[in-house]
């Protein structure tokens, strides 16, 4: 839902590189699902106790050819006015997220934030996290209405120093298929660039890319996404990575 894209991916970093095996089954391919066509532009408003299911695949190169994979589940449940806006007192509403990322069947890395929003007409509002902080004033993360041809721009810096700039534009329409089923889906093209301050175990990293988003409104969140972007460290060392996610489940009635 927010696009604050480096909140799950700096976990795969930490991670130790792992192999494991593959293989294939037989039997009948499952017959392909009907595609849901989407019945309005307008995005979802999100209740206390929404849930959103995701899985997610992560792939990442550094500058030595060294790769590490990883896989794994998280869930997005969102509390409706729930916070308080420690600048200015008001609620805000948030997503906790949480889940794991496994690398072969030795290693796992938990998946915990908690996300900060607001919504209205206009759209999502996003208001920072538990991880960079706060912020005075949030940046429009996802358009109420969406229609082919429409851009709008980020630019923030979090109270921890990191920074996102990004351009998204809505280049059309696309059907996707998940384990949910098949989807028409706006498409969202967005270029960003994320700058991630240094921390106590971690160097400093400007992040570089793109992703595209399949946004069915009546969700309100993308089902389907790719991010890929190189990174950056502050010793020059650089870092590819490719990051897909695609709805499992969601309780919300599309």
């Amino acid at each position: 839902m927010l696009k604050h894209i480096k909140l799950i991916v700096p976990i795969i970093m930490t991670v130790l590189l792992a192999s494991c095996g593959g293989g294939s089954g037989g039997g009948t391919a499952a017959p392909t699902p009907s595609t849901r066509m989407m019945t309005t532009n307008v995005l979802h408003t999100y209740a206390t106790g929404d849930t959103i299911v995701y899985a997610v695949s992560i792939t990442s190169t550094d500058n030595t050819g060294f790769t590490v994979n990883a896989a794994g589940v998280y869930t997005d449940i969102f509390s409706i006015n729930s916070i308080a806006d420690p600048y200015s007192g008001m609620m805000r509403s948030k997503v906790t997220r949480s889940g794991a990322l496994n690398v072969g069947t030795a290693m796992s890395q938990s998946i915990n934030n908690t996300l900060y929003f607001s919504q209205d007409a206009a759209g999502i509002h996003a208001y920072g996290d538990a991880v960079s902080g706060w912020l005075v004033t949030p940046y429009l993360a996802r358009i109420g209405t969406l229609n082919i041809g429409v851009i709008w721009n980020s630019s923030v810096t979090y109270p921890n120093g990191d920074t996102l700039t990004a351009t998204d534009t809505i280049v059309g329409k696309a059907v996707v298929t998940t384990l949910l089923g098949s989807f028409e889906t706006y498409k969202v093209v967005e270029n960003f660039t994320i700058y991630n301050a240094a921390t106590a175990t971690s160097l400093a990293t400007t992040d570089v890319g793109n992703a595209t988003y399949y946004v069915v409104p009546s969700i309100g969140a993308s089902i389907k996404s790719l991010v890929t972007y190189t990174s950056t460290d502050s010793t020059g060392a650089t870092t590819t990575v490719t990051r897909t996610t695609s709805i499992n489940t969601t309780n919300i009635v599309f």
